[in-house]
């Protein structure tokens, strides 16, 4: 009714840079359509002078197509890209039945952006894959990233192990970027686990396995990692923050870990797994009798791009797994958050809680690390969202969001001073720039009484143990400190 008033929620924010500098966005309301904001370099913060309705009528009154309609009020994932002089829209929605859905809404979509700029358009009529719409409800798809490498289109979605179970796990879905019909449409599960060798006797291990994704990343890694997984620098890497669920629920549990795995590796593990026919029928998309269902041999190579008419829509069985990168250490909190740099040598992780704490900690696949800063920034969870700018230079910044307040954060760290005694200072990455100065961790300017130095600390004793002992007998003593021998 017109006094009746909804909340337009954001469910997406993308700024078009190929035809104009405009920001789309996209609500909750209006079928889920968007708005074209034009933006004047001279006064970027101007948003509200041009506003433009992206959405027109389509010719068919019959049509029940609406390919303006973009985003799902459950959850929507878009990935934007530039191909063959158009703007193309990768657009994943979680959907279901309910009344306010009253329109079609896709599952997995791709569509561009028309070059009158007042809408979009499907490629071809089956630009589209969708939900059985018995399914809709009792198998929701969330999705959580999406990106595009060599030529693939990837999301990444939280979603049951399958129509009969009650349990949820993280998979990558992938198809070639040009692939206008999704005939390369594949689904693969991806674990994060943590295994611990048992007693041993017993060659087994325990495997803890980490079923939800929370916030995923794609980086480089700098020589050191590089060197340990057995990659090149140039290499892209898919960093995951990872949950345990609660069971027969998508809902995360504060126990996290962190995975990484190459983009090279997951497209080498699909052909792998496709040669060995461990996959079967995506159930949830087709019925039994569709062609896609019918037993039949893949002999295609599926690590590039080929003819159109391939077509293998498939459900890979066999989940790639990775071994957490931190050991468990994160066993206590829930990550929502994480982004990955390079500083010298090193490969930085930036990490954000669902208690507002932003973290960073160095990538090792050899050696334990912990958190060399950690800091809270608000008491809302620190978004998936972020942007790095100019991390190979000295005021490279990254900006994270928590609820409604945006924080820009220094790379190379706020400052010094939260290492709290000198061997956490003496210990810091060495980009900090850190050093212990009288009784404080600064960096070299800011010593003003001199003495400044990244090489030694002075040993603190707190306390001796026995406080007396016989003048003329032979008494163990032992000093309780710290930075004993740090040098």
């Amino acid at each position: 009714q017109s006094d009746m008033w909804t909340d337009n929620i954001n469910m997406a924010l993308l700024f078009e840079t190929y035809y104009d500098h405009h920001l789309i966005s996209c609500g909750s309301v209006a079928k889920g359509t968007c708005q074209r904001h034009v933006i004047y370099p001279d006064n970027p913060a101007d948003i509200g002078s041009r506003v433009h309705c992206m959405y027109s009528k389509l010719m068919d009154e019959e049509s029940d197509e609406c390919p303006d309609c973009v985003v799902s009020p459950l959850g929507t994932k878009i990935l934007v890209a530039e191909k063959e002089r158009f703007v193309y829209f990768y657009v994943g929605n979680t959907v279901s039945n309910s009344p306010q859905q009253d329109h079609l809404l896709h599952s997995i979509s791709v569509r561009r952006l028309k070059e009158t700029l007042d809408g979009f358009e499907f490629l071809t009529a089956y630009s589209y894959i969708d939900i059985l719409p018995e399914f809709r409800d009792s198998y929701p798809i969330k999705y959580v990233h999406a990106f595009e490498k060599d030529h693939f289109v990837y999301f990444l979605t939280v979603q049951r192990e399958s129509l009969d179970s009650q349990a949820f796990h993280t998979r990558i879905i992938r198809f070639c970027s040009f692939d206008s019909e999704l005939h390369s449409y594949v689904e693969m599960p991806l674990e994060c686990i943590y295994t611990e060798k048992r007693k041993k006797r017993s060659a087994k291990r325990s495997n803890e396995v980490f079923n939800i994704l929370q916030a995923a990343y794609i980086g480089k890694p700098g020589p050191i990692l590089a060197q340990q997984m057995g990659l090149n620098m140039n290499d892209d890497i898919l960093f995951g923050a990872f949950a345990q669920s609660k069971p027969d629920s998508s809902n995360p549990t504060p126990k996290s870990a962190v995975c990484a795995v190459s983009i090279k590796t997951i497209n080498e593990f699909f052909g792998k797994i496709v040669d060995k026919q461990n996959m079967k029928c995506l159930q949830h998309l087709y019925k039994n009798n569709n062609k896609y269902c019918v037993n039949k041999t893949f002999s295609i190579n599926t690590s590039y791009c080929g003819a159109q008419d391939d077509e293998y829509r498939v459900e890979v069985t066999t989940a790639l797994q990775r071994i957490d990168l931190f050991t468990e250490q994160f066993n206590t909190i829930l990550l929502t958050s994480i982004s990955v740099f390079v500083k010298g040598d090193l490969t930085i992780a930036n990490l954000g809680t669902s208690e507002g704490h932003f973290m960073q900690i160095v990538i090792s696949r050899s050696e334990r690390t912990t958190p060399y800063m950690n800091f809270h920034l608000d008491s809302q969870p620190v978004s998936s969202e972020v942007i790095i700018e100019n991390s190979l230079s000295n005021d490279g910044h990254i900006l994270v969001i928590t609820g409604k307040k945006v924080t820009k954060i220094p790379l190379n760290g706020p400052g010094c001073s939260h290492f709290s005694t000198c061997g956490q200072c003496l210990l810091a990455p060495s980009f900090m720039n850190c050093g212990w100065c009288g009784n404080q961790c600064v960096r070299p300017q800011e010593c003003s009484m001199g003495g400044w130095t990244q090489n030694i600390c002075l040993p603190k004793i707190s306390e001796i143990i026995p406080k007396s002992a016989a003048f003329d007998a032979s008494t163990r003593l032992t000093l309780c400190g710290w930075d004993f021998g740090f040098s």
